[in-house]
C-alpha cells in the first residue's frame, strides 16, 4: 500500500474519530457548531482543528488535538462574547461530511515530503489568486480552475507538504488550493 493512501485513510480515521470525541465529550451538537481551522501533519501524526459552538447568549470555542499513534485527545474551550465571522463559517458537519468522500491521497504534493499538510479556515473567501494551481472538487472529482474563471468565492482547503533540505531545514513544496464549495463565481459554470 502506498504512502499516500496510508496518510488518506489515517487523515480520515483520525477526523472521524475526533468529530465523535468532540460530540460526545463535549455534547456539541454539529447543528450549532462551525468549523473554523484544520491542520493536519503527517510526520507528527497529529490533527489539530477549532471549531466555533453558538449558544444563546455567547460562543464556545474549542481548540482540538488528536494524536492516533497514542489515542489521546487534548479538548480545550473557552467562552466568548462574540464571534464576527460565525455566520461566514462552515458547519462542522457540512465539513466533515465532505472530507470524509475525499480521495485525499489527490489532494497531496506530487513531490516527496518529509511531512504533508491539508489546512482550512472553513470560512468563506472571495478569492482572486491568479497564476496558482487552483481546483474545485465536485463529485469526487478535480476541475481545474483558470485565471479567467476568477474571482470565485466560497471554501476551500490547502494541501502541500516540506521537504527536507537539511537537518534542521524544510522547504515548503508547492501549494494547492482545492474549493469544495462555491457559492458565487466570475464563470457560473464551474458552480
Amino acid at each position: 500500500m502506498s504512502k499516500k493512501i496510508i496518510i488518506a485513510i489515517f487523515v480520515i480515521l483520525t477526523i472521524a474519530l475526533a468529530a465523535i470525541l468532540i460530540y460526545s465529550e463535549l455534547k456539541v451538537k454539529f447543528f450549532n457548531a462551525n468549523i473554523f481551522e484544520m491542520d493536519f501533519e503527517k510526520e507528527w501524526a497529529v490533527v489539530l482543528f477549532q471549531l466555533i459552538g453558538a449558544y444563546p447568549d455567547d460562543f464556545m470555542h474549542y481548540w482540538v488535538k488528536v494524536n492516533p499513534k497514542s489515542n489521546e485527545y487534548i479538548i480545550e474551550g473557552q467562552r466568548v462574547e462574540e464571534w464576527l465571522h460565525y455566520g461566514r463559517q462552515l458547519p462542522a458537519s457540512e465539513f466533515f461530511s465532505t472530507l470524509s468522500v475525499l480521495d485525499i491521497k489527490k489532494l497531496m504534493p506530487t513531490d516527496e515530503c518529509a511531512w504533508y499538510f491539508i489546512n482550512s479556515t472553513a470560512k468563506q473567501s472571495k478569492y482572486a489568486v491568479e497564476e496558482k494551481k487552483t481546483y474545485l472538487i465536485r463529485d469526487n472529482k478535480l476541475i481545474e480552475i483558470i485565471n479567467e474563471q476568477l474571482p470565485i468565492e466560497g471554501y476551500y482547503l490547502i494541501a502541500g507538504g516540506f521537504r527536507k533540505i537539511s537537518e534542521t531545514d524544510y522547504v515548503g513544496v508547492e501549494e494547492v488550493d482545492y474549493f469544495f464549495k462555491v457559492v458565487s463565481t466570475a464563470q457560473e459554470y464551474i458552480s
